[in-house]
This record gives C-alpha cells, sequence and structure tokens, in this order.
C-alpha cells in the first residue's frame, strides 16, 4: 500500500501518541481540554512545549482546504499570568507562507480553586484588535471560565468546566462565542475521557498522563454528528518541565 506524504506525516503523529500515551496537549496550545481552554493553569516557573494538528474540515486558517499544526511553547511566570506564544501552519503550503500564523495568549488567575469554589481564569488570545491591527487576527477569543474538581469515590474524579466567551475585540475570527464547557473522568488518574461543548460542536477524546512530563491527546471532533459522516481526528503532543 503506498502512503503519500501527509499519511507518513499522519502516521508517524500516530506512532508518538501511542508511544508517549493519549495524554493531553491542548490542541491549539492552551490549558484546557481538547480545543476549549479551562481554569487549569500552568505552575509559576514550568514550561510546556507542544505539537497539535486540527484535519482540513475544522482547520481555522484555512477550513476544508488544508490542516492546522500548531507549535507552542506556554510559560507559568507568575502565580497569577500564563502566556503561550503560537506559530500556526498550514499542512499543505511551502515556504512561500513563511514561518505561519504568531499568535498570543494571556491567561488570569481571578482565583484559585478552593474546597468550595471553582478556580476561575480569564482569557485574551490573540489580542491585536485592541490595538487597531483586527484583520489579520484569526485566534480571538474573550472569555471567562471556572473549573472544579469532584471526587465521585475512591480515586475517581471528575473535572468540570463551564465558560463564556464574547467577541467584544475587533477581529476577523472569534472562537469560543457564547457558553462552552465540559467534562474530563479520571480513572485512574493518568488515564482521562474527555468530552467537551466548544461553542459549536461536541468533540470528545482520551488522554494519558504518562512519564511525568509527557502529555498527549487523541480527540474525535463533532462526535455530535457523527451519525452523518464519520469524524476526524485531532492529536496533541507536550512536554513540560519547571525552573
Amino acid at each position: 500500500m503506498k502512503i503519500n506524504k501527509n499519511g507518513t506525516m499522519f502516521l508517524a503523529i500516530l506512532l508518538a501518541v501511542i508511544m508517549v500515551g493519549p495524554a493531553s496537549s491542548q490542541i491549539t496550545g492552551v490549558n484546557g481540554l481538547m480545543t476549549i481552554p479551562t481554569a487549569k493553569f500552568a505552575e509559576d516557573g514550568e514550561f510546556q512545549f507542544g505539537f497539535g494538528y486540527l484535519p482540513a474540515k475544522y482547520s481555522i486558517l484555512r477550513q476544508n482546504d488544508f490542516g492546522d499544526q500548531f507549535y507552542y511553547i506556554t510559560l507559568g511566570y507568575l502565580p497569577f499570568l500564563e502566556t503561550s506564544f503560537v506559530i500556526v501552519r498550514s499542512d499543505k503550503v511551502g515556504k512561500a507562507w513563511g514561518i505561519g500564523d504568531r499568535v498570543i495568549y494571556l491567561r488570569f488567575k481571578i482565583m484559585s480553586e478552593s474546597k468550595k469554589f471553582p478556580a476561575i481564569v480569564l482569557g485574551l488570545h490573540d489580542p491585536m484588535g485592541f490595538i487597531g491591527e483586527a484583520h489579520a487576527q484569526q485566534f480571538n477569543a474573550s472569555y471567562l471560565v471556572a473549573t472544579k474538581r469532584l471526587n465521585l469515590f475512591n480515586s475517581l474524579n471528575v473535572d468540570l468546566h463551564l465558560g463564556y466567551g464574547v467577541d467584544w475585540v475587533a477581529s476577523a475570527q472569534h472562537q469560543f462565542v457564547g457558553f462552552f464547557g465540559g467534562a474530563e473522568l479520571f480513572a485512574p488518574s493518568f488515564f482521562s475521557l474527555i468530552l467537551e461543548y466548544d461553542a459549536e460542536k461536541v468533540n470528545g477524546g482520551i488522554r494519558l498522563n504518562l512519564f511525568k512530563h509527557f502529555k498527549c491527546m487523541i480527540a474525535l471532533l463533532e462526535m455530535d454528528k457523527l451519525y452523518r459522516y464519520r469524524g476526524a481526528l485531532g492529536l496533541g503532543i507536550q512536554y513540560s518541565f519547571r525552573l
């Protein structure tokens, strides 16, 4: 069987996911579930390096033409601040397209999780529309999101996430407008099942947290319409460490 270049890349990524374990790097480079952000936060002094992939049908840059590749660095600089720098490239374009889109995520911890109350985070993604450069901004999101962990019994835990986003910042595209949320079931702690609603569609996935520093993910996108067509896979791989 002949495998083209894109098929070879997909198999290589899939092999890496299987070797490391399909854990959790949030695909687009921000701490969260699969495509949505949560109030989970990088620890003070933590670096995260990762790669994510969205297939062509769910591409943010060029929907239905090319898939999106996300290369990112996230830093927990202070207990209340998390920053990410992301480069997004289409998977079928050459050098003429340059390095790709450069995106910055800024996230601020409003409140830490306690026994009674959830963690709350304010997120500003791709915020250059604030200074009038809206035409090129493809990844804008402005939101508040809350996260709370519940212990069901013994070692079975579930994280619940609920957020709301607005489109107040000028941008070519906006993400997470309206309510979004999801749940992650840990059983045991290194393995989890995920279900999310990204304000448009329902996605599901699995992740394993193995070898302490490695996280990976396989996501099945648009699960709510599987009865109509076959879903598509999104992938993510992440390595993290603390200074």
